[in-house]
Order: C-alpha cells, then structure tokens, then sequence
C-alpha cells in the first residue's frame, strides 16, 4: 500500500511511500503529516477497465471524419 505523507525535512512537499518507508519515518520521528486521498466523486461511476463505446470508432465509416450517423442521412 502506498502512503502520501509529508515530512519534517520537507513539509511544503507531499511524497509517495511503501509501507516499509512510511514505518522507517514514522519510527525515526520523520513524518510531519499523512495526506488522504481525496474522496470518488459520487456523480461519476468508478472505472471498471472496460472501454466504452463512445471511445470505439463507428464501424460503418467509410472515410476519416465520417461517421455512422453521416452515412445514414445518405
């Protein structure tokens, strides 16, 4: 898991560590703070890794810049 967290030598600076980093610091004294990660956006769905449609090209077009719904005006 990775921790984002700012630190007494660097305050102004916010760093990504591993566990094993972040317990080092800690121990040590080092850690000045422990950001959280800002909250999903409850108005857009998480991604689930699957491409929509929208991204895809149409299918039906003929040329660059044509589209399905061109084609079947036509």
């Amino acid at each position: 898991m990775k921790h984002q967290i700012r630190t007494t030598m660097r305050p102004d600076q916010v760093v990504e560590v591993t566990d094993q980093e972040y317990e080092d610091l800690d121990r040590q004294g080092l850690v000045a703070a422990v950001e959280q990660p800002a909250p999903p956006d409850p108005a857009k769905p998480a991604a689930r890794g699957r491409t929509t449609q929208a991204a895809q090209p149409p299918k039906s077009a003929d040329k660059p810049g044509d589209t399905a719904a061109q084609h079947s005006k036509e």
